[in-house]
């Protein structure tokens, strides 16, 4: 081969390869993301609850598949740290989507602490198998004031 023809399969090589970097780059933070949700929400005072605004698919029908919840941040104020700067507690759970009215209660209610590891609940209930599902959210004791809390949720871990 000559100059210009190895001149011009290089640039195309680098084209493709400029190409296919921009398309992962593109789609493993919406990947991710789809992986990993991220929540923010502001927790009612008095213990009301709350739920995101979007659902996420539970997509096992088995309902020992793990669901969890890890709470990154919270500026719950209390008695000892006014500023918010103590590792509070959130009460969270899943509600299984139901547009005809109430979403009914799909797991147990956890008591997740801001910082820690992502929390793991192994009992997911049946009816949440299969099905779209909210993260919900109430504040673990009944304070008079709201807050607000993030961090990641995941409908099934399995």
């Amino acid at each position: 081969m000559n100059i210009k023809k190895k001149r011009t399969k290089m640039i195309k090589s680098v084209s493709v390869l400029t190409i296919l970097l921009v398309a992962v780059m593109t789609v493993v933070p919406f990947a991710a993301s789809a992986a990993n949700p991220y929540y923010s929400f502001s927790i009612p005072a008095k213990g009301n609850l709350t739920k995101t605004t979007y659902m996420l698919y539970r997509g096992t029908n088995n309902p020992d598949n793990k669901w969890g919840v890890k709470m990154t941040h919270s500026n719950e104020r209390t008695a000892n740290h006014p500023d918010g700067s103590a590792k509070t507690v959130t009460k969270f759970w899943l509600g299984v989507n139901n547009p005809n009215g109430i979403n009914p209660l799909g797991s147990t209610k956890v008591n997740v602490t801001e910082g820690a590891l992502t929390y793991t609940k192994t009992v997911a209930y049946r009816n949440a198998s299969l099905e779209n599902v909210y993260l919900y959210a109430a504040d673990n004791s009944s304070t008079n004031s709201s807050y607000q809390a993030e961090g990641y949720w995941y409908a099934y871990t399995d």
